[in-house]
């Protein structure tokens, strides 16, 4: 018999205590919160009272999409964004509430809360498309707080259906303050229909954007002589029993081929056909007369093939073994800068390319995973290279100024940085202008 009494007022007092919790919620307070206008939303900054028995908010709105979205937080915060808008908005309705912890909810506060556009509509606003070589350019800006994925389509022939289509080139999420981004159409024509489709991050669609008649300016390779280069302040390395200098910079072999016909020796071949500086070597001028006033387009540079050459390997002090260290990668440049200048006294900065010096290496613009055994295979295979870009433009120059920033890092427990003296190779070197 006790323990149905103990039953019954443990019950009636249970039921008393949430008649209780209940009688503590009013409606919310006006203070003990505030609202920041955020891209794409707001935060609701919050601070709980002190009562024990209040141990959450709650937070009701209508997104952009029309969706009713409820958000909550606890003690273990102090902010929850308010996010799903795109454009500018003010007096955005709002009820705001506090929780218990058996989750009953006190009387709603009906406030409201303004926005900042998001990322998104800003990339849609600002957007522009320009013309570029044998392509496009597309430059936007960007807040510092980024949403939103961009589909770069162009107007071109279906290979599958040889109808005209909306093909896609790239999909990219969109960069914290903007960036300018280039593109290759190999496939396009003289003028081309570019289109920008953007979604935010849950997959609604922003909006869409078309740029007609874009031109994609053609080009054409400058043949210079090797004497219109001056490498007068660059600590070239020139080793005719290694075959390494600036020759082989000019020589025509954008892959390799010299290397792979060399026979290999126990552990290595020492030959390498290539061009070598250093030491301390970064940011030293390349400078080149291009013979005339001529529109720059880009400098291309060539890295050898994946040859079943390895370079010298470092195991002896002769020669450029230590150099080499076996690992031709950390001394090829990630990081180049690009000047013009039509008098050699003021120069101006036209180009840059720049890949992460820490990039894993499958990532870098050199990597081929295929090793290449024979001239055959070497025939077949595509050439290694990435382009220092100048925004297109009809401005004209005759002297143009590289300079090589960074090569890629690479750290051996036994050996340290393998390019701590700062050597910089390139393979084959190429000019590329406006094609009259």
């Amino acid at each position: 018999m006790k323990y149905k009494i103990f039953l019954w007022v443990f019950l009636l007092s249970a039921f008393t205590a949430c008649e209780d919790d209940e009688n503590v919620f009013g409606i919310m307070p006006e203070t003990g919160f505030r609202f920041e206008p955020k891209a794409g939303g707001a935060m609701l900054f919050y601070t709980l009272p002190g009562e024990r028995d209040i141990y959450g908010i709650k937070v009701n709105y209508t997104n952009a999409q029309g969706e009713e979205v409820t958000k909550k937080g606890s003690f273990g915060g102090d902010s929850l964004l308010c996010d799903g808008f795109n454009e500018k908005r003010t007096n955005v309705p709002v009820k705001i509430s506090y929780l218990d912890r058996f989750r009953n909810e006190s009387e709603a506060l009906e406030t409201t809360f303004d926005t900042e556009d998001s990322a998104p509509y800003v990339f849609l606003t600002g957007v522009h498309v320009e013309s570029s070589w044998n392509g496009f350019q597309v430059l936007y800006e960007a807040p510092e707080e980024v949403t939103g994925m961009v589909h770069v389509f162009y107007l071109g022939t279906n290979l599958f259906t040889q109808q005209e289509d909306t093909l896609l080139l790239e999909s990219f999420t969109i960069n914290r303050g903007g960036d300018t981004l280039t593109y290759d159409l190999k496939s396009g024509g003289e003028k081309n229909t570019i289109v920008l489709r953007v979604d935010d991050f849950k997959g609604y669609r922003v909006g869409e954007k078309v740029f007609s008649d874009v031109l994609a300016y053609q080009v054409e390779r400058l043949v210079v002589p090797k004497e219109n280069w001056d490498f007068s302040g660059v600590p070239v390395v020139t080793r005719e029993d290694e075959k390494v200098g600036v020759d082989y910079l000019f020589d025509g072999d954008r892959k390799g081929e010299q290397r792979l016909s060399v026979s290999v020796g126990m552990y290595y071949d020492s030959e390498c056909f290539t061009f070598l500086a250093g030491p301390n070597a970064l940011n030293k001028p390349f400078i080149v007369d291009l013979g005339g006033e001529k529109i720059p387009a880009f400098i291309r540079i060539y890295a050898m093939q994946n040859l079943d050459r390895m370079f010298p390997g470092g195991v002896t002090s002769v020669g450029l073994a230590n150099v080499w260290w076996g690992h031709y990668g950390s001394k090829l440049p990630c990081e180049v800068t690009l000047y013009a200048s039509n008098d050699k006294e003021v120069w101006e900065k036209v180009g840059h390319y720049s890949q992460n010096e820490n990039a894993t290496e499958a990532s870098r613009w050199y990597y081929q995973e295929t090793l290449i055994t024979s001239q055959q295979e070497l025939a077949a295979a595509d050439s290694v290279y990435f382009d220092v870009k100048v925004r297109a433009s009809e401005k004209t120059y005759r002297y143009l100024k590289m300079e090589v920033n960074k090569t890629f890092y690479n750290y051996e427990e036994w050996i340290g940085n393998y390019n701590a003296k700062e050597y910089v190779t390139m393979h084959e070197l190429e000019i590329y202008v406006k094609k009259d």
